[in-house]
């Protein structure tokens, strides 16, 4: 049976969404059953310092500090709102423990490592979506224009000798303002302007477009007024919600996940014995990480078995179900504000 988590000393002042102290005083820092999530927490979700941008700052990070997560956890899971319906199901998972047991992994810890990511990818997903900052529209931009060949097609246009020029590039850039649609092909200026945001790109905040504002274009506004009463949270967001299709949380779970397992070689042990019966060990991580998708719930569709299955049916062909969805989508970007842990 996996041991439950209780309340240790300073429990109670451990603050929902943000854990206990920040400076890395954790209530459950040395928790033996917190051993792989604390240091994934620490990698995947730091905690942080800021020059605030309300006190004159420049907004951005000065230290990166030990992360509040797995006191927010901890407090989550005893107070209830951590999902744990699936835990039969992880105890009666052989393959997936022989697994665990194959690389040295101590099964009751893990599964407090796969509820805290769990719970942490639900919070991104459910939590508010960001636009970009100014700073990565810009990049984009630059980016985008950064390919073109420009030198050549100048060359093109200045021999007088030649009946055919080279065509323009395929590109162009589109402005509208105040309803009036301006629009640039000339691929000379659409290089010039990347290289200009080239140039200036150093000098921007990654996070703070106040910051970009006034460094760049004078302080005209009360900094007070870009931030809410309670939080020194940048208003300007989309305020919509995540989208919550399987495969954002798929992609996710799998990127955390493949963290915590990238320090793990593959054992000389072949055969585990699990809730009294000898299993074969499969060191397939991949599969590893899938079945523990389908044990929480993460499938594409309810109680998919082909995410925890290795073979099909006639046992003659490896299924593969996580690695192939992950290649269909290759990069998935999920840019929100998590509603649960808080930096």
């Amino acid at each position: 049976m996996i041991p439950e988590l209780e309340k240790l000393a300073g429990f109670d002042q451990i603050r929902a969404g943000f854990g206990g102290m920040y400076l890395g005083e954790r209530v459950y820092e040395d928790h033996p059953l917190f051993k792989y999530l604390i240091p994934l927490a620490d990698e995947i979700h730091p905690s942080f310092m800021i020059d605030e941008v309300i006190d004159g700052g420049t907004g951005d990070i000065l230290c990166y500090l030990p992360s509040t997560c797995p006191d927010v956890f901890a407090k989550r899971y005893i107070e209830g709102e951590i999902d744990t319906s699936f835990k039969e199901k992880y105890e009666q998972a052989d393959d997936l423990l022989a697994t665990l047991e194959g690389y040295g992994i101590d099964k009751d810890a893990f599964w407090y490592l796969i509820l805290f990511i769990k719970d942490f990818v639900d919070g991104q997903i459910n939590g508010i979506a960001h636009r970009n900052t100014a700073k990565e529209d810009l990049e984009e931009i630059r980016d985008a224009f950064k390919s073109l060949k420009a030198h050549e097609w100048l060359e093109t246009q200045h021999l007088l000798t030649r009946t055919l020029r080279m065509p323009l590039p395929d590109a162009k850039l589109e402005i509208k303002v105040d309803g009036r649609k301006y629009e640039y092909t000339n691929p000379v200026t659409l290089k010039t302007l990347s290289f200009c945001i080239d140039c200036l790109l150093p000098h921007m905040h990654g996070g703070s477009d106040f910051c970009n504002l006034v460094n760049h274009f004078g302080n005209e506004d009360d900094p007070k007024k870009y931030f809410t009463n309670d939080q020194n949270t940048i208003l300007p967001t989309s305020g919509a919600k995540f989208q919550k299709n399987a495969i954002y949380k798929q992609y996710l779970f799998h990127k955390y996940l493949s963290k915590f397992l990238e320090q793990y070689k593959k054992g000389e042990k072949q055969v585990a014995k699990i809730n009294g019966r000898r299993v074969g060990i499969s060191y397939d991580k991949m599969l590893l990480i899938s079945r523990c998708i389908y044990i929480i719930g993460y499938t594409s569709k309810p109680d998919d078995t082909r995410f925890y299955e290795e073979y099909n049916e006639e046992g003659d062909k490896k299924l593969n179900t996580l690695k192939n969805i992950l290649r269909k989508y290759k990069e998935v970007t999920v840019k929100t504000s998590n509603a649960y842990y808080m930096n």
